[in-house]
């Protein structure tokens, strides 16, 4: 049995672009679209744990979301990690995981 472990980063992220778009759009729609899209990339990711992108960093992988989103992982211990949700319209300079 794989654990997902979500890291504090990647939390923070996650809330914080989910809090940012119901904000904007005065809606909780697209926030809601992007926790399903997240869901379904999780499981993606557990029953195919060679997809992703490769990065600079050994086992370290990522997944688009909606186009617009990473998530950055690795399975470590039977485990998988979530490293960051980053959206990708951000100044690049900003992603510890290059592709």
């Amino acid at each position: 049995m794989i654990t997902i472990k979500w890291s504090k980063d990647a939390i923070r992220e996650f809330d914080s672009v989910l809090d940012y778009w119901e904000k904007r759009n005065k809606s909780d729609n697209y926030p809601k679209r992007i926790i399903k899209e997240t869901d379904n990339a999780i499981k993606l990711i557990l029953s195919a744990n060679y997809i992703g992108i490769e990065t600079n960093l050994k086992d370290v992988k990522m997944r688009l979301i909606l186009n617009n989103f990473y998530l950055a992982y690795r399975y470590k211990d039977n485990t998988l990690e979530i490293l960051k949700f980053w959206d990708c319209r951000q100044n690049p300079n900003t992603n510890p995981f290059k592709s």
